[in-house]
């Protein structure tokens, strides 16, 4: 199997998903812009420095998905993928994507950021496979829990042995392309066949250098 992996923060758009989430529906009054916007800020730079507590962030990051409708939030992400997430896809990041597809290699987006949020973008960006951090659902809606193992950090390689398990496959049995921004996907970036660091921040772009990956920018590159 040829497969090519993508994160999506920073590396197939140009925005942080779960950031610009909290703040759309700040921005829609349904919390505290201030408030939330200073814990939100908060959470991303703890990301940043490779110090987040996922079980933190994903009570804080799910907390609006337990007060609401499932038809309700699905209306709203879908707006906010048009009015949000659109506008923000890097064109050369697309144009990886469908070199790939050319060549018959399987696509597919690992995420740290929340199922709920990234189902519907990586359906608007037309890839079929997705590892995102999984939520738990009960009697028809969101319990604002996080389910599993989250594919942050070394989780991402746990969650990729495990949707390879199917197959019949491991990582070492499949040729493996990895783009990502984050010294956190470095776990998997050690593993892949072909890593290559896309605008990284400052300590994957100096693992890089030592490893002498590919250093890539697809920024100022919007649709």
């Amino acid at each position: 199997m040829n497969l090519a992996i993508f994160d999506l923060d920073h590396t197939l758009i140009d925005i942080d998903s779960d950031y610009c989430w909290n703040q759309y529906i700040s921005e829609l009054g349904y919390q505290d812009f201030e408030t939330q916007n200073a814990i939100n800020d908060n959470f991303y730079l703890d990301y940043l420095n490779g110090k987040l507590n996922m079980d933190d962030y994903l009570s804080f990051n799910l907390k609006f998905f337990s007060e609401h409708s499932l038809e309700k939030i699905d209306k709203l992400l879908k707006e906010f993928v048009t009015k949000k997430i659109r506008p923000q896809v890097r064109s050369k990041a697309m144009t990886i994507v469908n070199n790939h597809r050319k060549l018959g290699h399987t696509i597919l987006i690992i995420t740290a950021t929340n199922q709920i949020v990234t189902t519907p973008i990586a359906k608007f960006l037309e890839i079929d496979n997705l590892l995102a951090t999984e939520v738990e659902i009960k009697n028809g809606k969101y319990t604002g829990r996080g389910k599993g193992i989250p594919s942050f950090a070394d989780g991402k390689v746990t969650r990729l042995q495990d949707w390879l398990q199917p197959h019949n496959k491991s990582i070492a049995d499949c040729v493996t392309y990895f783009y990502s921004d984050s010294f956190n996907d470095r776990f998997l970036l050690d593993l892949v066949t072909y890593p290559t660091a896309v605008n990284p921040d400052s300590k994957l772009k100096a693992h890089a250098n030592k490893k002498n990956w590919p250093i890539v920018d697809w920024r100022n590159s919007l649709n």
